[in-house]
Formats: structure tokens, sequence, C-alpha cells
């Protein structure tokens, strides 16, 4: 039978930073940990690592040290400033007014929406991020979990629950979920030429750089993450602002695979569902795009009109002009055709 979570054991003081919490250049991991960030009660032991872990303001890089024999893993194609990405744009010239001006409204909406979305999804466990779902290689071969506890907190008795949130979360998001379990907080020994434990497992676990990789410790009532460099996209500092909210507020039910199997599948919903920032900020797009298109028809249409009617009016000139003004060129022309 499983057992609680918690239980008996007294809380181990910094036992987050002995898990190598900060996240450097090398790293996999992601800052602090997951379980010190919930605010709410229940039967059992808060972890009192004080370690929690928070998005930074710096630029996060999450790459693996892997040692000074191994080689670098690729550079992300993306970065981070203050939990925003960000990329380089470039702009064109040579645009009509009425056509600039709708350029300058469109970067004007999506800005405002984009900032908006990203402003609500950090502080908000309810955003909806709109992820592209990952299509890269993962490593099943483990299966979802490993509890190496004598004393299990998973077991037969309650593993369906894990399993269950666990393939609906690599279901939405294309990115495979690993739940590891161990008894005592690791000593920087046990993870020598890597930044944290949490890289060292998943190098040796896995692979591929598909994986999400959760470590959890009983000692602390804790628990860690350690990404794959290709699920970027997917895992970074918001989302797992989601997945840690969501995990937390099942923590209540004193099962692990209640918590993590429920909340990951509660998070991949809100990860990859829309906004309806983006759908409004669409809709306005269309809209605004709509209206360039029907200006443009309409100027076209009046300069074709005027040139139509100054085109009736030349002709209506000439038609009504007496053939004598024309001069006796004229008379005899007329003279000639008559006769024929």
């Amino acid at each position: 039978m499983a057992r609680s979570m918690g239980g008996s054991r007294g809380g181990s003081g910094g036992g987050g930073r002995s898990m190598g919490g900060g996240s450097r250049g090398g790293s996999r991991s992601f800052s602090g940990s997951g379980r010190s960030r919930s605010s709410s009660s229940g039967p059992r032991r808060m972890s009192s690592s004080g370690s929690s872990y928070r998005p930074s303001n710096s630029h996060h890089h999450h790459h693996y040290h892997g040692g000074p024999s191994m080689p670098p893993p690729p550079r992300r194609r993306y970065y981070y400033r203050g939990g925003r990405r960000y990329y380089s744009t470039s702009s064109g010239g040579g645009c009509s007014s009425l056509l600039a001006f709708g350029i300058i409204m469109l970067i004007v909406v999506i800005a405002l929406f984009s900032s908006a979305g990203s402003s609500s999804s950090s502080s908000n466990s309810g955003a909806k991020l709109n992820r592209e779902k990952y299509t890269g290689a993962v490593d099943s071969s483990h299966g979802y979990y490993e509890d190496t506890c004598v004393e299990k907190f998973i077991d037969r008795s309650n593993e369906a629950k894990l399993i269950s949130g666990f393939k609906e979360f690599y279901n939405a998001t294309g990115v495979f979920p690993y739940l590891y379990v161990i008894e005592n907080t690791p000593s920087k020994s046990e993870y020598q030429g890597y930044d944290t434990y949490q890289d060292k497992v998943y190098e040796e676990l896995f692979d591929c750089e598909g994986n999400f990789l959760i470590v959890y410790i009983a000692e602390e009532d804790d628990y860690y993450f350690a990404a794959g460099y290709d699920t970027g996209e997917i895992i970074d500092d918001t989302s797992l602002d989601i997945i840690c909210d969501k995990v937390n507020a099942k923590w209540y039910t004193g099962d692990l695979a209640e918590a993590f199997g429920d909340g990951l599948e509660s998070a991949s919903k809100n990860i990859m569902a829309k906004s309806n920032g983006r759908v409004i900020g669409t809709v306005i797009v269309i809209c605004i795009a709509a209206i360039i298109i029907v200006a443009m028809v309409i100027n076209w249409w009046k300069k074709k009109k005027a040139q139509d009617n100054k085109e009736q009016e030349d002709l209506e000139k000439i038609l009504n002009t007496p053939l004598d003004t024309f001069g006796s060129d004229i008379d005899d022309l007329a003279s000639k055709y008559d006769q024929q």
C-alpha cells in the first residue's frame, strides 16, 4: 500500500539548496523547488528548504554542463528576458500612407495582446498559453515513474492515477513526463560533474531531449525539475508556474500519484489552450486588414470613376463642338465624305 506524503520525517533545512537549485548557464534544471511555492495547508509538513521556485529576471539558458570531457549541447534558438521570450524584427519601406497606417496598427495590436497575455500568464495559474505541441523524439523506455524508496509512495494501488494524468500530459504537449522518487537529499558528491542532481538523473535515464523529469525527495517533501533542451517552447518559466500551482493544489490529498497525475493533466490543458486575448487579437487583426482592403478598393474605384467621367466629358465636348470651328480643312474633308 502506498504511503502518504510527508510522513513522520522532520524537515530538512536547506535541502532545496543542496540539490543545486540555482539555474546556471550549463544546467537543464530550473531554479529552486516546486513544493515550497505552495501556500495551501494539508496533513503534512511543508518544505523548510527556503529555496522556492521563482522565475528569474535574468536570461535562462538551461543547458547541461556535462563535465569537462563532454561537448556542450546545441544552443537554444530563443532567449528569455524577465520571463518573456523576445525576437528581433525588421520592417520594410515603400508603402503607401494607408498601408503603413494599417501595418502600424497591426503591430500595436499584436504587441498589446502579447504583453497582456504574457503578464496574465505569469501571475495567473488559469492562464491559457496556446503553446504548439512538441513533435520531437522522447524516451518512454522507463515508463512514467520509479519509486526507489523502501516504503513506497507509489505502487499498484495508486499508480493508475499517476499514469493516467501523465499520459494526458504527454498526449496534449508531446513532452514525456517522468517522476523519480528518492528517500534522502543527495549530497553534492553524488552528482559531481553536474550542475544539479536532476541533470545527472536526466542524463542517466534518457537518450533524447523531449522528456520532463520531476524528482521528488521524501526527506524534504519537495520536488525539482529538469527538462530536455528541445522542450523549451513548452516547458519554460511560465508553464512551470502553472504546473507547480496545479500540483500543489492537489497536495492536500496526501497521495503523491494523484497530486502529480491530476496536476500535470490539469496544467497541460492550460499550457495548450488558446487564450481569449489571442482570439480577440486575431479578430481585430482580421478586421483591420479587411478595412485596409476595403479602403484600397474604394480608393481605386473613385479614381476609375473620375477617369471615366473625364473621358465622357471630353467626348461630349468634342461632339458638341461645331465643325466650322476646326477650319476649312474640316469642310473639305466633310464634302469629300458626302460625295463618296
